[in-house]
């Protein structure tokens, strides 16, 4: 059996993981399939996801049967969106709480709950990943489709350019929402003579003369309460504050950039992309079938987009609840989201001394979930599994395929970066590679002339973000992480997949 390295992360500690395995260890009976294994490597703040090849690909090929059926698109839209609904309200809940004078009982029982809703959505969300993770299923089908009709048709179009097209999603996500709403409160400054005179200021003196704008400084800090979270990740600390959205502001002012204008812009982007769909679709002559092949991808895309975004968020707002645990038990935040519920309410509840065990998963531990169960490893039992663990190796050439995420060329300079910490050495015009890209990295994402990934499909962040962003952008590349190193010169043919070494 080989348990392959599918997905890489850092700073992931268990929480997420977890609950992501618990919810896709019971959608056997749902698809009728079998689990299978999964093995997740923890070491050095860096996470490897490993699973079980044989039994992932047969969850998929059953996914994507069942995408056929409107009924069964509906029934994972549905409770997708209940499921975020419900993980994104309780961890707004746990936020407002005041967990100092919560007994042991009501901190685990807390924690226990938000795990609990947690697994829920990720059940939903392993279905959606299913469809076209590691092996591009969906696409594959996707693309097939579109080249018969393009050949029938005698069409002179671009497979990619129309693959990225159709599949691109009209639903705004929190991203899109955030960049909505902070170009609304730059036109209402602008609106106002004022207010654009004060944020001509220092930064200081826009603070203090936010006080004679009390809308204005509302607003503000309601953006804050909605977005703070954004560069957060699984495990924090970072939240924006009001200074921060109050700088990026005043910076926006300073250069000109036009608050109104850049609504438009936004509104008109999307209507000309619902134009350019319904125009190809006409053009093609796709099929009842075909299209709901393309429905199925364009919601897929969202859901996945919705389910990584407001865990970010939830991780952010249950932050108070592992904070108070750690006071509690003696460790720092960190450690605690390196144990078990059930470890945590044994610490909590009876005093079992957790501090050895905590440090010993955060310098290195394994997650075996397997049979509907998950056990977390330490020391000898750890290393069997981990040697188990086949990664892809880098090719020896000086040319690497991928997916096409969003054509166009670009030549730059590579910068890897993987975490938050990677942004200050991103440069304007650089090339961003990622293993994966997530909310917190996209102001690095924004100065890229294009984007490059191991992981992903039509499904993942940075396919969807890099086309709101109108950056070329290649995703499922595999080990482009280690093909390259930070310095490398490279050129990026995104329509094509293609990225050459110069």
């Amino acid at each position: 059996m080989e348990i392959k390295v599918v997905a890489r992360d850092s700073g992931s500690p268990l929480p997420h993981p977890y609950a992501y395995q618990i919810g896709s260890n019971t959608i056997g009976p749902l698809l009728g399939c079998r689990e299978g294994l999964w093995v997740y490597d923890f070491r050095n703040r860096v996470v490897l996801m490993a699973g079980e090849v044989g039994a992932f690909l047969e969850q998929s090929h059953i996914v994507l049967e069942k995408l056929q059926d409107p009924a069964f698109v509906a029934q994972v839209d549905r409770e997708s969106r209940r499921t975020v609904r419900a993980l994104e309200e309780y961890a707004a809940g746990l936020s407002k709480r005041d967990f100092a004078r919560a007994s042991g009982e009501e901190l685990a029982s807390a924690l226990e709950k938000l795990i609990g809703i947690w697994t829920d959505m990720d059940r939903w969300g392993h279905i959606v990943n299913a469809s076209d993770f590691e092996h591009f299923l969906l696409t594959a089908t996707i693309n097939k489709m579109l080249e018969a009709r393009i050949r029938e048709g005698g069409l002179k179009l671009n497979v990619s350019e129309a693959f990225v097209t159709l599949t691109t999603p009209l639903e705004k996500s929190l991203l899109q929402q955030q960049e909505e709403d902070f170009f609304k409160l730059l036109s209402t400054v602008q609106a106002n003579s004022r207010m654009a005179v004060l944020f001509q200021q220092s930064e200081e003196e826009v603070l203090r003369g936010l006080e004679k704008f009390p809308a204005l400084r509302e607003a503000i800090e309601r953006h804050v309460r909605e977005y703070d979270w954004l560069e957060f990740h699984y495990d924090g600390p970072k939240l924006y504050d009001k200074r921060y959205y109050t700088d990026l502001l005043a910076s926006e002012v300073r250069q000109g950039v036009n608050g109104a204008q850049k609504l438009e812009e936004l509104a008109e982007k999307r209507r000309e992309i619902e134009k350019q769909q319904r125009e190809l679709t006409g053009k093609l002559k796709l099929t009842p079938q075909d299209q709901q092949w393309i429905r199925a991808a364009k919601l897929f895309a969202f859901l996945k987009l919705m389910r990584k975004d407001i865990v970010f968020k939830a991780s952010a707002r249950s932050d108070p609840l592992f904070v108070e645990i750690a006071k509690r038990l003696g460790l720092d935040r960190y450690q605690v989201r390196h144990l078990a519920p059930e470890e945590i309410r044994e610490g909590l509840l009876k005093g079992t001394p957790l501090a050895k065990l905590a440090e010993e998963r955060v310098r290195y531990c394994v997650m075996v979930a397997e049979n509907g169960k998950v056990r977390l490893l330490t020391g000898k039992e750890a290393e069997e599994y981990s040697k188990q663990l086949v990664e892809e190796k880098p090719p020896e050439t000086s040319e690497l395929k991928g997916q096409p995420a969003r054509p166009g060329q670009a030549t730059g300079v590579v910068r890897i970066i993987t975490a938050a910490e990677d942004m200050p050495k991103m440069r304007a015009g650089d090339i961003l590679v990622s293993h994966a890209t997530n909310p917190d990295l996209v102001p690095a994402m924004k100065k890229a002339a294009a984007i490059l990934t191991d992981e992903g499909g039509i499904t993942c962040h940075a396919a969807i973000v890099s086309r709101e962003l109108g950056i070329p952008c290649v995703v499922g590349l595999r080990t482009v992480t280690r093909w390259v190193k930070d310095g490398d010169k490279v050129e990026v043919d995104a329509t094509n997949g293609i990225v050459r070494k110069q």
